[in-house]
């Protein structure tokens, strides 16, 4: 290296270490053109100071107690919305990423799932019940108190609203429930936080939060646009969800019935002494109800009987007789898939 070389590289050096944290991070964001080597000691420069987050946060700072966003944060409100709401902006580093908000989740379910996981051991019913409550109160009464749960804290993030106000209950009530929205088309809201500008889901934009790091200062204002097409979506998917849900439940409570009704349990006595049910599934050991009718004194049910030595699908057909219900026909289908007749076939029902 000559000394007009050396004499280049000092200039270049001095250069650079008198620029602003501002003009660093302009230069390495690619503001102009520089060379490899100009670029190298801007990445040195910015270390020494702590690292180009550091000098992020030093702009922000300076920016949020002059009252004026730097120019990086400046956005203009699209046309026809420049009397519309204002959100605050952060830093793009600012915002919690994706694999950082799994781990917050991962946790949380972690803490939530190991008290529920062991009642339910000791009962199941009671075990369903407390999750449900104890992921209401988890979710939505701790992050509406402060914006932050266990596994956020653990992290280092926590969710604020887009507003600049606090987070209000019924906006992490929305964003709990519309995080089934996120979670319907294989996830991809979900997946959106990767591709977002401010790394929002599509329940944070229903809901209109961020989740951002701990210590994140906001530096200026914008007119963001929240998708009124999303939200609609969002409203649909969830009624259907929750009529769908309300159907499985009602299904579930009315199969309930029916299984333990005096009939049904008629039935599985009956096909629990036939010899031919014996033969083909040996002794039987469980009894799934699939459909059913019920008509008046009659009834009909398909049952699934299973044995050690395999299952088979029956028919019974009872009615009500004097006060006491008795089967009046029975079917069972063999391994060829013909009808068998459990009362009149070559075995006889006892």
């Amino acid at each position: 290296m000559t000394p007009a070389d050396d004499r280049r590289d000092s200039e270049v050096r001095e250069r650079i270490s008198g620029l602003s944290d501002d003009e660093l991070v302009a230069l390495l964001d690619g503001a102009g053109e520089h060379t490899p080597f100009a670029l190298s000691v801007a990445r040195q420069e910015l270390s020494k100071r702590g690292g180009r987050r550091a000098a992020r946060r030093r702009i922000a700072l300076r920016a949020h107690a002059s009252g004026d966003p730097p120019r990086s944060a400046r956005t203009r409100a699209p046309a026809g919305q420049d009397s519309g709401p204002a959100y605050d902006v952060y830093d793009r580093h600012d915002y919690a990423g994706y694999w950082r908000r799994a781990a917050a989740d991962f946790l949380d379910g972690l803490i939530l799932a190991i008290p529920v996981a062991m009642i339910s051991l000791i009962n199941e019913t009671v075990g369903g019940l407390l999750g449900l409550a104890a992921f209401a109160l988890y979710h939505i009464g701790l992050k509406s108190d402060r914006g932050t749960a266990p596994g956020y804290k653990l992290v280092g993030i926590k969710l604020v609203s887009m507003d600049g106000a606090a987070v209000t209950l019924r906006q992490v009530a929305i964003r709990q429930i519309s995080s089934l929205l996120s979670a319907f088309p294989f996830g991809l809201g979900f997946l959106w936080i990767a591709f977002d500008p401010n790394r929002q889901a599509w329940h944070d934009k229903i809901a209109g939060t961020y989740v951002v790091r701990k210590d994140a200062i906001r530096v200026g204002k914008s007119h963001v646009s929240r998708s009124r097409w999303l939200r609609a979506a969002a409203v649909v998917v969830i009624l259907v969800i929750a009529a769908f849900g309300g159907i499985v439940v009602l299904n579930g409570r009315l199969q309930q019935a029916v299984g333990d009704s005096e009939p049904y349990h008629r039935s599985q006595q009956y096909l629990g002494s036939n010899r031919w049910v014996r033969q083909q599934v040996g002794n039987p050991t469980a009894f799934r109800l699939g459909a059913w009718t019920l008509r008046g004194n009659s009834r009909t049910f398909s049952i699934l009987v299973k044995g050690y030595k395999g299952e088979v699908s029956t028919t019974v057909n009872l009615e009500q007789r004097g006060g006491m219900w008795e089967v009046v026909s029975a079917f069972g289908e063999d391994d060829d898939g013909n009808e068998v007749d459990l009362m009149g076939g070559p075995f006889p029902g006892k």
